[in-house]
């Protein structure tokens, strides 16, 4: 063969559609999210539809988050989109130019189908910079059947949660050891702040307010220093799980092992509970007041588009998967997850989404600060010193006061 043909057949080889390489798109993702939401399908499915490109899950944990962003600082990135990190670095992403926004996505989907509260949780000066995939609210879920058995229904005010706590504390083989608690709760600081979730959550359901008129975040006020006492005076009096602060898996897992009677969470939990322990055991109901006022809600972490990765790739990944029915509505009928466009709520059986929609679209967000995860971190720690006794609340939300004063909004 001459050398001119070689050439001539070389050329043809690599410009053929065979050989021409496919586009990596690094789909990076916290653990949780490859289950609850079958991810691996997911990218099988869009590499499926676009042979051009090669979409792979790459999974980091929470603690590596620290690692994502130092890879932006020096101009590169590990992952084209990046799932699972807290809404709470949006403010300081965007301010450093390390994201972009989301809001190319309303040419293909209405706003107006978006749940209000989950749009707004990463909204910064009008623009989106993150994509919300499901959406939790703040709620109580119950052992249906210990109810039954002390004759009531679920607690419509907090007077009644105290009173039902007291009741469903429960030594029930007489050995003078407490073998059901009344109310649990993953009331933690590390890794994530989830006392203050579910703090704010209560609040907000109380009709109380997160901010002062002036747009402060207020840990000083009296409504919020009595909500905190609400939870403080719960395990002073014996009725809250001991240990729900050391783990935030202990209160939902002691739930599922019924030694907890209430659990104040998220709302998907339930789910999980019923697998375990049937449908006819447990149920879940709004926080009370949580109808009028809403509580808090989440997103189950942001989803963050990197400007110096594959960036045209990651969109459409986004409109083709993340914003998709089937794959919102997957994690919803089999893990609670809320999706969040409310058009997809129709197909969905359980009488409590229509009731959990109207809590979601009225909650509070994460608050958008600059300096967000600091100041959740500092509030998380002192509420927890407070509810295990290691200072009164007063001296607590002082001293979280003093340290985020003036941190950044």
């Amino acid at each position: 063969m001459s050398v001119s043909m070689a050439v001539i057949l070389a050329t043809i080889v690599v410009g053929s559609p065979v050989a021409q390489a496919k586009r990596t798109l690094r789909v990076g993702t916290v653990g949780w999210i490859v289950t609850k939401f079958n991810m691996n399908e997911a990218v099988k499915k869009f590499n499926q539809m676009n042979p051009e490109i090669n979409a792979k899950v790459v999974v980091f944990t929470y603690e590596e988050v620290d690692k994502i962003m130092l890879s932006w600082a020096q101009g590169k990135t590990l992952y084209d989109i990046v799932i699972g990190p807290d809404t709470r670095y949006a403010m300081p992403y965007r301010e450093r130019d390390f994201i972009l926004p989301w809001d190319f996505v309303f040419e293909k989907v209405p706003r107006e189908d978006f749940i209000g509260a989950f749009l707004r949780t990463a909204e910064i000066e009008g623009k989106h910079y993150s994509l919300p995939f499901c959406g939790e609210v703040m709620a109580l879920i119950y052992r249906t059947d210990l109810l039954k058995k002390i004759g009531s229904a679920p607690p419509k005010s907090w007077p009644e949660i105290a009173e039902l706590a007291g009741k469903l504390t429960l030594d029930m083989d007489k050995d003078g050891s407490i073998d059901v608690y009344g109310l649990g709760g993953p009331f933690v600081d590390v890794p994530l702040p989830m006392i203050d979730w579910i703090i704010w959550g209560s609040l907000k359901a109380r009709g109380g307010k997160l901010y002062d008129d002036e747009g402060n975040f207020n840990v000083r006020s009296e409504e919020y220093k009595k909500t905190l006492q609400f939870y403080v005076d719960m395990r002073k009096m014996g009725h809250l799980l001991p240990d729900s602060h050391v783990n935030y898996n202990i209160a939902r897992d002691a739930f599922k092992a019924e030694k907890v009677a209430m659990l104040a969470t998220w709302h998907s939990r339930l789910i999980e509970a019923q697998q375990i322990l049937g449908y006819e055991k447990a149920y879940l109901a709004p926080l009370p007041g949580s109808v009028e006022n809403g509580t808090f809600t989440a997103v189950g972490g942001g989803i963050f588009l990197p400007r110096f990765g594959n960036v045209e790739d990651a969109k459409k990944f986004a409109l083709e998967v993340i914003l998709s029915k089937w794959w919102q509505n997957w994690a919803a009928e089999r893990y609670g997850k809320m999706p969040t466009l409310k058009s997809y709520l129709a197909d969905l059986k359980e009488p409590y989404w229509g009731e959990l929609v109207e809590v979601a679209d009225k909650s509070e967000t994460l608050p958008l600060y600059v300096d967000a995860p600091k100041m959740g971190d500092v509030i998380a720690r002192e509420s927890v010193r407070a509810l295990l006794g290691m200072k009164s609340v007063d001296e607590a939300m002082n001293k979280a006061f003093k340290e985020i004063k003036d941190l950044r909004k």
